[in-house]
């Protein structure tokens, strides 16, 4: 779409579109609805949609800006699956107020909701599993890429013991995010990534910088480092920010170079079955983190290179 030609008139023909996971669904929407959003003289239109029953009720057409399906978020979701969604800050901060709760709090509270929906069940393992991975990567966003809004969608496959949760948002994205950090060096987007994931490493929280006393909702570099440790055991994770893709699965990583992305986008991939005993798994991961953020902790120019090691061997 970058590569066109300016022209009155566009067609989107999804003729040949077959199965599409969540990530898919939530990245292509984006892209075509700020295509259309910079195309002032001209208009879209769309063919060949009325058959993708699945991606009209998750609010895909409607979120790319044809007049077509559930609008985002109407659906309400339904057993195993969360609508392509838009949560704004603003109504996140009402419900705070009018619950007299944290902003993180209220975070907490749709997070938990989400995953009831998803697991079918109001606790157990995958249901906190879910409202951690949703808490951590939401108030992420609000908490570090000054974005006023988080996009998401999710599926479960119970029978093939599989979650996949997508978050994006256009907020500053990754690299501009951790360059406020001046003990960080940086000199690509993919360095931005790997660092991303190691605990302890935050754009705003850092060696100097008072922490709120008593503020348990305050980001201090863990939340994306947790969230993708407990995908790789069977699944993985994938972030896009800038112009690289990175892939981490268990014992394996990928980068990708991309069309410079706009914000940031996370897909989780969960196996459920490795879900099982989260808290002490949780507890382990953590424990394993406080050991390696002493890694992080100084203006160290190996920073990037040595995260991608302790990604490789250690997640």
């Amino acid at each position: 779409m970058a590569e066109l030609d300016e022209d009155n008139d566009y067609l989107f023909d999804f003729e040949r579109v077959g199965h599409t996971d969540p990530f898919g669904l939530l990245l292509a929407s984006d892209a075509i609805s700020s295509f259309q959003s910079r195309q002032f003289f001209g208009s879209s239109t769309c063919r060949n949609h009325q058959r993708l029953s699945y991606q009209s009720v998750m609010g895909f057409f409607r979120a790319c800006g044809f007049e077509y399906g559930y609008a985002p978020g109407e659906a309400g979701g339904g057993t195993n699956y969360l609508p392509i969604t838009h949560l704004d800050y603003d109504t996140l901060n009402k419900e705070a107020e009018e619950q007299c709760i944290a902003f993180g709090e209220a975070i907490e509270l749709r997070s938990q909701r989400m995953a009831e929906l998803l697991s079918r069940q109001a606790d157990g393992d995958l249901c906190e599993a879910l409202t951690y991975a949703l808490r951590e990567v939401i108030r992420n966003v609000f908490e570090h890429s000054g974005a006023e809004q988080v996009q998401f969608c999710a599926q479960h496959w119970p029978s093939r013991n599989r979650v996949h949760l997508a978050i994006l948002d256009k907020g500053t994205g990754v690299r501009r995010s951790l360059s406020r950090n001046p003990y960080l060096t940086i000199d690509s987007d993919l360095d931005a990534l790997k660092l991303s994931l190691m605990p302890g490493v935050s754009g705003k929280m850092y060696k100097g910088i008072k922490r709120r006393k008593h503020d348990t909702w305050q980001n201090s570099g863990y939340g994306l480092y947790m969230t993708s440790r407990l995908a790789v055991n069977g699944g993985n994770f994938w972030i896009i920010s800038g112009e690289n893709a990175y892939v981490v699965a268990s014992g394996r990583t990928r980068e990708l170079h991309i069309s410079p992305f706009e914000g940031t986008a996370l897909r989780v991939s969960f196996d459920t079955a490795q879900l099982r005993t989260i808290q002490a798994k949780l507890k382990r991961i953590k424990k394993e983190g406080h050991e390696l953020a002493k890694l992080f902790s100084g203006a160290d120019p190996r920073g990037a290179s040595l995260a991608s090691t302790t990604i490789r061997t250690k997640f």
